[in-house]
Order: C-alpha cells, then structure tokens, then sequence
C-alpha cells in the first residue's frame, strides 16, 4: 500500500509469515544491527527513512520518501497498526533461553543451522566468543535421531551428562562444542578454544530451556 501527504510518500509492506518465530526472524535479519530496537510488537525498529516490527506471524516494513527525518510519523503510524493486527506480541520464548553474558546477537537461521544440513530452522546467539544455537525438532524421537547423525558426522566425540543426552569433541571448522538433547529441542555451543569451554556454558543453556 502506498500513503500520501503532501510531498511526503509511505510504502507499506505488510507480510504473513507460516509463524512468528519466521516473522520474528525476518525482522532480525532486516534490522540494522547497530540501531536500537523499538518496543512495538515483538520486535521493531525506526530509521529516520525506514520502519520495521513483527507481531505474531506478521511482518511489516515502512519506506519514507523524501530524502529527510520521517522517523516520529513512522513511529506514530506503526503504533497504530500495531493495534489493527491480533495476535502474540512478545517475543519467541527461546530468545530468553540464550545467557545474556557477552551475548552479541541473536539470529533466525532458516535451514542449516552452524553450515549443518542436519539442524533445520533454529536461533543462533552470536557471543563475543563462540555461537550458541537451539534447534526444535518435531518430537523427542527425532532429536534423538539427528543428535546421532551429528556424532557421527562430527567424528571424534565423547558422550556428556547434559539434558537427555549429549555429546562434546572438536571439529575443524566448528572447533570446541558441545552438542545436547532436551525433550524435541537441540542445542549447544562451538566455535570455542575447546570442548571443556564449550561443557561449561552448555550446562548453563540446558538449564533455562524448559
């Protein structure tokens, strides 16, 4: 949709996504990273050109033109379509499954989680040091099945006593991690100096998921 006023020219995108854990993740790939998110639906942010917010599984983005300061009326316009759409409007709950120390960002990764076919759709936490990503799977059985295909495609692993079942080790390119099941949910940490670092925060990660 495209709103006139004068000189002043907004074009409103508004899309619906399968879930909102997609429509969130479409917002936290389009925002810019070094700009301040906005408490409007589950997520939004307001340039002085552009707007951007999801709210359950919708995701809408605003384009101001002229070339100036539009940031107070998308502010404005996009609290009032907030209202119109129905629906959750706080974030997915396993954005507050990630530990918050050195926590940089937080990503929706759509397939391949960690550059693995075998992680589907799941969160990735960039930390100053190492990443931390939590996949769900459709059943507890599943997990199961793709944390066994993760050991053995990862090579020299050793089981650890973390969630349901676990494993830790060290990989060329994913370096220290260790890998979990908790119920249909898998999780972990690489990218670490080694596999002891990355036990010691996993346990950490397995103890907020539900």
């Amino acid at each position: 949709v495209t709103c006139k006023q004068g000189e002043n020219v907004f074009v409103i995108d508004i899309s619906e996504m399968t879930d909102r854990d997609a429509a969130y993740g479409i917002f936290s790939a389009n925002r810019d990273p070094n700009g301040a998110v906005a408490p409007i639906g589950m997520g939004g942010q307001i340039l002085p050109r552009k707007a951007t917010f999801a709210k359950d599984k919708f995701y809408a983005e605003i384009s101001a033109s002229p070339d100036n300061d539009h940031s107070a009326a998308l502010e404005a316009f996009f609290k009032e379509m907030e209202k119109r759409i129905e629906g959750r409007s706080s974030p997915p709950d396993a954005l507050s499954w990630f530990p918050t120390e050195k926590l940089v960002s937080v990503r929706l990764i759509p397939e391949s989680v960690l550059g693995l076919r075998a992680l589907k759709r799941g969160y990735v936490a960039q930390y100053e040091e190492g990443k931390a990503f939590i996949v769900m799977e459709g059943s507890p059985e599943s997990a199961s099945a793709v944390l066994k295909k993760l050991s053995a495609r990862l090579g020299e692993t050793a089981p650890a006593q973390i969630g349901d079942e676990a494993f830790q080790g060290k990989d060329p390119y994913l370096g220290g991690l260790c890998f979990f099941r908790k119920g249909r949910y898998l999780a972990g940490f690489a990218n670490l100096p080694d596999a002891a670092t990355a036990v010691a925060l996993v346990q950490t990660l397995a103890l907020r998921i539900p």
